[in-house]
């Protein structure tokens, strides 16, 4: 009886994955030697150390300048009431909660501010650099993987979700474990029916197998979109085990890609056939919230509508494809190419990056596609950049080794001549003017185009500072967003000032109704006048919400006619800062608000005014209750769209009245409109040593024939 030979113990298996094992081997490309340099391979880590490093300077750098954005309070608020007050880390939405315990310790250690609370997605994002190159050589070659960390490193995109304190960055480096680990798992080993031991049967690597539970966990821990991860597996694992069986290849029925064909194909015909999913609805509810069964059994009459509206067809596949349009303005056509010129390289690698990129995209797209928003894409993006990194592998190849003498095709100053060329021609295509841009502003707002980011970030630092200066013990706070006045003022009392919700039954705005209790608020118009006239001092902190439906109408007006407003307490007036104190004499009453200049609003909305008795007047005299009028040409005032005039400017800095007076002939008894304007180019021009407050505000506007 022969003896089967048994391995050596000792003897070390190959850590390199077999990335075409249960599809036909690849043949190499004649020309693949060109690019594939060996030079490039042996050094590959330490350029990558560099790209690190230069990643690091651009994520790292002022990143504590803009503001905090609404949701990163999400992780922000909790570790910093966790450590001076409390409170749970585990309180109200969780998504992503592994960032606030990176939060805490950091703000234990050091500080509680921007740049500790957006530090560890720096580090995260920074790290998915080397992470990239890891998976495009592990997939494909050095070459692939340097290309594609190369872009990461540049990309407009992933700087900028790397600089804030939200969960998007730290989940695209826990995907890309996830990914190193599952891949490792399933490839590294031959699957081998005879082999002794679970393992060498069925191909699997012991070490990862065990790892990836615990990735898979770190990674949904960052952020739920993680749940894609089970299409894309599924999808790849299911095509090479749906192959395996057409050739008839030993074991295909019974294998490692065939033990996810068989339940991926049964939980997607319940997921993706709307019978089924009725039938299963009901008994996933009895284990599952509702939000969760969402996510599990698409609603395919939201679906199906969403179709049959040629407005809303592709609204959310065109929000994640102008990500890529936007961060790869001629790249992202490579990256397109790249999914098909892979399979030329690596099928079985094209299969997976297509997989774990296409797939996703097309749900997101298609099914789950409520809410879609562009940050959504990055987890998923790197694989886009191996396509893109593909094509350009390819392609080049062709191309070069066709334009070049065979017998300069080896020669060192050939190789570092293509590399230094495509390096080039990849970066001169990244928006890299407006990244660099983006990180030297100087002003807040829309920093990023809306197809990188929809949030506008407004300054709440500055104004919060001023009032920091002379805000006393028991003033009450008013803030239409409460969380940043909080952080800022460093309390935990700010009452929210909004008067309106929207309801989603009746898909309107509606007013608040009174609180049972008696505790002051300004959750109602009623509430906000009791709350100011009940209180010795107080303050309210308004942005954009202000304006927005959010806010009653009548409640904005009084506080415009009725509070003090401080005109130098915000320097872009995105943020309006009132106050309200009866121990002093009250400033008289607004009519209205008008702020231009500050934040690039020049021009304010028409006025309409009736003039009585024009008809026996020979001019009219116009006041106004201005302020910051610093140069005599700075304001503008136009009447009935037709004849201009500049304000003149005040006596004083403060708060002044002035008037002007003006032909007759330009106005008429009824409804004339007046428009104020912001002559931004003549400040701009202004020389001489005279510092110019920027904008202008005005109060009130009447009329007086005379």
């Amino acid at each position: 009886m022969a003896q089967r030979n048994k391995p050596n113990k000792k003897q070390k298996v190959s850590s390199k994955p077999s990335p075409n094992v249960g599809l036909p081997s690849n043949k190499p490309t004649e020309l693949s030697n060109f690019l594939n340099w060996k030079l490039l391979d042996k050094y590959a880590w330490y350029l990558i150390g560099i790209l690190t490093i230069i990643g690091f300077g651009l994520r790292v750098y002022r990143v504590d300048f803009l503001t905090l954005w609404v949701d990163e309070y999400i992780h922000v608020m909790r570790a910093r009431d966790f450590l001076l007050y409390g409170t749970s880390l585990l309180k109200g939405e969780n998504n992503g909660v592994i960032l606030t315990f990176f939060i805490v310790p950091l703000f234990k250690l050091f500080s509680i501010d921007e740049f500790w609370a957006r530090f560890p997605n720096v580090i995260f994002g920074t790290l998915s650099i080397p992470l990239i190159f890891y998976v495009g050589r592990m997939l494909f070659n050095a070459p692939i993987g340097f290309i594609a960390a190369f872009i990461s490193t540049f990309s407009w995109y992933a700087i900028h979700w790397s600089r804030m304190a939200r969960n998007y960055a730290c989940f695209e480096f826990a995907y890309l474990l996830l990914i190193i680990v599952f891949f490792k798992a399933w490839e590294l080993r031959k699957q081998n029916p005879e082999g002794e031991g679970f393992f060498d049967k069925w191909g699997f690597d012991k070490k990862h197998l065990l790892w990836l539970f615990p990735a898979l966990l770190y990674a949904f821990l960052n952020h739920q979109l993680t749940f894609f991860f089970a299409f894309s597996a599924g999808t790849y694992a299911s095509v090479i085990a749906v192959n395996n069986i057409v050739k008839k290849r030993p074991s295909a029925f019974l294998s490692k890609y065939s033990i996810i064909l068989y339940p991926f194909a049964a939980i997607a015909a319940i997921m993706f056939m709307p019978f089924l999913g009725d039938l299963i609805s009901p008994i996933l509810l009895l284990f599952l919230p509702q939000k969760a069964v969402t996510w599990v059994i698409p609603n395919w009459e939201f679906i199906g509508n969403m179709f049959n509206d040629p407005e809303k067809r592709y609204i959310s596949f065109d929000l994640y494809n102008g990500v890529l349009q936007t961060d790869l303005p001629y790249l992202h056509y490579l990256g397109y190419a790249g999914f098909i010129l892979a399979f030329f390289i690596n099928r079985k690698s094209a299969l997976f990056i297509s997989s774990f990129f296409i797939i996703p995209f097309f749900l997101m797209s298609f099914v789950f596609r409520d809410p879609a928003l562009p940050r959504y894409l990055l987890y998923i993006t790197p694989f886009f950049l191996i396509a893109v990194a593909s094509a350009i592998y390819f392609l080049w190849n062709n191309i070069l080794s066709r334009a070049v003498a065979q017998s300069l095709q080896s020669k060192l100053i050939t190789k570092v001549a293509v590399y230094g060329l495509t390096l080039w021609l990849v970066f001169i295509d990244l928006p890299f003017k407006e990244a660099q841009a983006y990180i030297n502003t100087e002003v807040h707002g829309m920093v990023t185009p809306k197809t990188l980011s929809h949030w506008s970030f407004v300054d709440w630092k500055y104004p919060s500072r001023y009032v920091g200066q002379y805000m006393k013990e028991g003033d009450l706070i008013l803030s239409t967003v409460p969380k940043p006045t909080d952080f800022y003022l460093g309390i935990n009392s700010s009452q929210r000032f909004r008067q309106r919700h929207f309801d989603t039954k009746i898909r309107q705005y509606v007013m608040n109704d009174e609180p049972e209790t008696n505790e002051l608020h300004a959750r109602t118009t009623n509430g906000f006048i009791n709350a100011v006239n009940s209180t010795q001092r107080g303050w309210l902190l308004a942005d954009y919400y202000f304006y927005n439906a959010l806010t009653d109408p009548q409640a904005r007006q009084w506080a415009i006619q009725n509070l003090e407003f401080h005109y130098d307490a915000s320097k872009d007036a995105g943020v309006h800062v009132f106050s309200w104190d009866k121990s002093v004499q009250p400033s008289p009453q607004k009519n209205v608000l008008i702020v231009l200049g500050k934040g690039g609003k020049n021009a304010s909305q028409e006025l309409t005014m009736d003039i009585q008795n024009l008809n026996a007047a020979n001019k009219v005299r116009l006041f106004f209750d201005v302020e910051a009028i610093d140069h005599n040409q700075e304001a503008i005032l136009v009447v009935n769209g037709k004849n201009s005039v500049y304000l003149p400017k005040p006596n004083t800095n403060g708060r002044e009245t002035i008037y002007i007076d003006l032909d007759k002939n330009w106005f008429k008894p009824q409804g004339n409109k007046f428009q104020f304007g912001y002559n931004e180019q003549k400040v701009k021009g202004l020389s001489g040593n005279i510092d110019f407050r920027k904008g202008f505000a005005v109060y009130n506007m009447n009329a007086l024939p005379i």
